[in-house]
């Protein structure tokens, strides 16, 4: 199989003095002036000419091969923001951006011309003109071979742009939701304005791809759009910053902000007066952005180094990211160096790196965050606990009193199954305390708790209502359930000795809800204490239900 040959020996060049690049057509040309031998200079390999600071059009001019033979012939290479002519000796056999079609004058262009069967040993000369002097004579790529290993080569060009993309745009995905997750953050807007400046990077990379061509060709408008992103890209790395910053800080970073907008204001305004503000400006404003780039680099690590950990990673990222740009653009633009890897792929890099650092260290303090609530959910339920229990009995506080008919009275209206109430009093309680002292009290209190608890199940709430008198709520117990569980155990306490061998006794009074009869809280319960009060009014030991006073 032949190989791709390139046109890299034994190249001349020289400047024609056009200065209105619009004149140049294809009448206008004077190919046979070029016949001196005396206008022609030599082009060393990998060289571009020297040529004048008002240079508009160059001829640059090499021998086809005199020996390899391709079925279909293709002469490829590469211009920018360039019109282009392409000669066998003076025989005119392409032209790109003639008298009428100026926009292709702008954007990156690649080219394939059909050469005809008789191109072997003959002098093909390349007219380029551009209305900017920087771009004129630029000329890469140069190569012939079959077309379709051109198309080929275009789509490799593409192929780590085809990658960056895509994985440019999960990054994207990964920030929305992350801003969607955790919208509530103080570094929500970071995720937002981090998703912009991968948006602007994919429309960046996009907009430089060869493969574009195929699908729309008009170097011009993705040259606008390349140009477009370029200048705006580093935008939502300043509002972020901005964001961040507080202070003197945050009032030079906007003075940096005014600054960018108004240098992109005033290119937009050149363009669309007709001066190619675009490419002119974009030299200073690369110095412009990578010195505000810098300076918030160092803004960002000074404001972080003493107390948050993301603002200063944020810091390395924007340092490194300035410092990629610097490199592309010492290569590409002031071409102080040239590299065969493409910088421009990897701008958004160590943002992504801090992203992913970002997210991670989100996650972590997420989880901390939520560690720390459960343990606070414990604590704050233990102290609750702790306040609903009574100490010295271990009942329930007086405290669970409401919450407990809360639930048992809608519990009762709703099922319409009733509940009852048994206020409980230790008889003598006070004699108890004079007589054998307070530990002795103490004593009988717990051990008639531990009487009651041993009677109760989960329809039972047991409470000390206030020094030696308790209340139980009994659900879905009638008053006669209610007062012969009171009954059982006033036996039971009378039956132990707890006092030198006396029997410590005590009184009880019953009530039940009254289901739809406008009952409440207040009545049930003074119903049971007036019962208890009728019980220890006649002798003390007894149990009373509600019925006594219900004529």
């Amino acid at each position: 199989m032949t190989q791709a040959i390139s046109l890299t020996d034994d190249w001349k060049y020289t400047e024609v003095d056009i200065r209105d690049v619009s004149n140049i057509s294809l009448t206008s040309l004077q190919i046979n002036e070029l016949d001196d031998v005396n206008r022609w200079y030599l082009l060393r390999p990998g060289e571009n000419p020297h040529l004048s600071n008002k240079a508009r059009c160059v001829y640059i001019a090499t021998r086809m091969p005199r020996l390899t033979i391709y079925n279909n012939p293709v002469l490829f290479f590469v211009t920018e923001n360039e019109s282009v002519n392409v000669f066998l000796d003076k025989e005119l056999i392409y032209t790109n951006g003639e008298k009428g079609h100026e926009k292709n004058k702008y954007g990156a262009q690649w080219h394939m011309v059909t050469l005809p069967s008789n191109y072997l040993g003959r002098q093909v000369i390349f007219q380029l003109s551009s209305d900017n002097p920087r771009f004129v004579g630029q000329i890469d790529d140069v190569k012939i071979d079959e077309g379709y290993r051109h198309t080929q080569y275009i789509f490799q060009h593409d192929g780590l742009t085809l990658v960056s993309v895509p994985l440019a745009i999960v990054f994207i995905i990964m920030l929305m939701l992350y801003y969607w997750i955790y919208r509530s953050s103080e570094y929500k807007f970071v995720y937002i304005l981090m998703a912009v400046y991968f948006l602007i990077f994919t429309v960046f990379l996009i907009s430089r791809m060869w493969t574009l061509l195929f699908i729309y060709d008009n170097p011009a408008f993705w040259h606008y759009i390349f140009m477009l992103s370029a200048y705006t890209m580093v935008l939502p790395l300043e509002v972020i910053a901005y964001n961040i910053l507080s202070g003197t800080y945050k009032k030079h970073i906007l003075v940096l902000i005014f600054l960018h907008s108004l240098f992109l204001f005033g290119s937009i305004m050149g363009e669309m007066a007709g001066y190619p503000a675009f490419n002119s400006g974009l030299m200073y404003y690369f110095i412009l952005i990578n010195i505000a780039m810098l300076i918030i680099s160092f803004y960002l690590y000074r404001a972080g180094k003493s107390s948050n950990s993301r603002v200063t990673a944020l810091s390395w990222a924007y340092l490194v990211t300035t410092l990629v740009y610097i490199a592309d653009g010492l290569a590409s633009h002031f071409e102080v160096f040239s590299t065969s890897f493409l910088l421009e792929q990897i701008y958004i890099l160590p943002m992504a790196i801090f992203v992913v650092w970002l997210m991670k260290n989100t996650m972590t303090e997420e989880k901390r965050l939520t560690a720390v609530n459960e343990l606070l959910k414990h604590e704050v339920k233990a102290e609750r606990l702790k306040a609903s229990i009574d100490p010295l009995t271990k009942c329930f506080s007086r405290n669970v009193l409401d919450n407990v008919f809360k639930e048992a009275i809608s519990e009762a209206e709703q099922a319409g199954i009733s509940f009852a109430v048994i206020m409980f009093d230790v008889d003598k309680f006070k004699e108890v305390n004079d007589t054998f002292g307070h530990d002795a009290g103490d004593n009988v209190l717990v051990s008639f708790a531990s009487i009651v608890r041993r009677n109760l199940d989960a329809r039972h709430t047991f409470i000390r209502y206030g020094g030696e008198e308790f209340l139980m709520i009994c659900s879905g117990y009638t008053l006669e359930d209610a007062w012969l569980l009171a009954e059982r155990i006033r036996e039971e306490l009378y039956a132990v000795p707890l006092l030198d061998n006396r029997a410590v006794t005590c009184s009880a009074g019953v009530s039940q809800w009254h289901i739809g009869a406008s009952d409440s809280k207040e009545q049930i319960i003074k119903r049971a204490d007036k019962a208890l009060y009728y019980a220890k009014e006649h002798g003390r030991n007894k149990c009373i239900k509600e019925d006594v006073f219900i004529v």
